[in-house]
């Protein structure tokens, strides 16, 4: 429930407080000793006011203020009762009429209001040489104390709102505070990915190229003495992987996509990369393919592509393989949703636990499956090789795998 104060309003009702004690004290004749009663009684009166302005903020439930306005309210009684100036006497009651209002709900304010007209009413038809002339004078100020207090009530609400404008203000103003903080967070996060997402197409398409083409151009070096054409034959197709990467970066910058996901379905393009692998180092390697592949999302294509591309980089980089074998398998799971992994075992060396942790590739692997709530593996074979795998689910749900 609104409780209201007003600090002028609390200034007008003191000052006319002050003005109705001179006036009632110098109504009675010299020779009155009950002008220092009605002294005493209104310098209570202004104290009690006063005291209350302070008291208010102590928000006690209202007790603070049933308590001194039932003060008030017998002081200014007690002051017809000792034959002070009716007058005074209504002035005050309209002085309380606004102090029941400021202090009290709005249903208990109008109930001491009119509490407050009986009273005058009462009074009025007592000292006036009419009681009906009294009665009617007194329903005017009872009038008078309710438009006071309606007029009360009003800048009550008015303030109210108005401090309940404020508070809403100030809260959107923190919540657009908030808002502009979490949009610069995001970003940055999404240039943060951006980046990342570049670093990966960079180190997928022009990085894999320059390792094929440093290989042959260091296998074509050794055969120069020996076997000029098949040098030639390799410097060749270095031309033809250079030429290939550039157009890749190209595209990569401009576009941001891979030719992979312009003109060439996922097995053709694996079978292409295999070849190509084989060519380059000499490795037999092997390719198995589903008989009918779905129609996959792009970044599904993509991130199963990228994996064989980046474990056959490693091979050709690390391994020392004899052989590999390139595997893509589709099956429905138990949950009825579409699996795909996609795997590269070599008969190699192994890898090695710092290259695993820091190998840029991987880690540009690992981004791919987290994005699509994969489940990427890197592990070394019981035979000593290593084995790359990335898990994927095809459904609306995309729930996540493990290992």
């Amino acid at each position: 429930m609104l409780r209201f104060r007003s600090n002028w309003i609390d200034l007008a009702g003191l000052m006319t407080s002050l003005s109705i004690t001179g006036f009632t004290f110098f109504s009675y004749s010299p020779e009155d000793d009950r002008r220092w009663l009605a002294l005493g009684l209104l310098v209570i009166f202004a104290a009690l006011q006063l005291l209350d302005s302070k008291l208010f903020t102590l928000g006690r439930e209202y007790l603070t203020e049933y308590l001194v306005l039932t003060m008030l309210t017998v002081i200014n009684m007690s002051l017809y009762g000792i034959a002070a100036e009716p007058l005074s006497v209504v002035i005050l009651f309209f002085i309380l009429s606004v102090h029941a209002m400021q202090s009290l709900p709005t249903h208990h304010a109008y109930g001491w209001i009119a509490l407050f007209g009986l009273f005058t009413i009462g009074m009025l038809a007592t000292v006036m040489h009419s009681a009906v002339l009294g009665v009617l004078n007194g329903l005017g100020a009872l009038g008078g104390y309710f438009f006071l207090g309606f007029a009360t009530n009003a800048q009550r609400r008015a303030e109210g709102a108005n401090a309940e404008s404020q508070r809403l203000l100030s809260e959107l103003q923190e919540a657009h505070r908030q808002l502009r903080e979490q949009a610069m967070q995001a970003e940055e996060l999404a240039i943060s990915r951006e980046r990342n997402r570049l670093a990966r197409e960079v180190h997928d398409t022009l990085g894999h190229r320059l390792t094929v083409a440093a290989v042959q151009l260091e296998g074509a070096q050794k055969l120069i003495p020996h076997d000029p054409d098949k040098a030639t034959g390799m410097i060749g197709t270095v031309r033809e992987q250079v030429l290939e990467g550039l157009n890749e970066l190209r595209q990569t910058v401009a576009a941001l996509r891979a030719p992979l996901e312009d003109d060439l379905a996922l097995p053709t393009a694996l079978v292409r990369l295999v070849n190509q692998f084989e060519q380059a180092t000499g490795i037999p390697t092997h390719l198995t393919l589903p008989p009918h592949l779905i129609d996959l999302p792009t970044e599904h294509r993509q991130a199963l592509y990228r994996t064989v591309q980046e474990a056959l980089t490693n091979v050709q980089k690390h391994a020392q393989a004899q052989s590999v074998s390139v595997s893509l398998d589709q099956c429905i799971n138990p949950a009825g949703c579409t699996a795909l992994q996609v795997t590269v075992e070599d008969d190699g060396v192994g890898i090695a636990d710092g290259h695993r942790r820091k190998g840029f590739g991987l880690h540009g692997l690992q981004e791919r499956a987290d994005q699509l709530n994969g489940c990427l593996t890197v592990a070394s074979t019981p035979a000593g090789g290593t084995r790359i795998a990335l898990n994927l689910l095809l459904n609306d749900g995309m729930e996540s795998l493990s290992p």
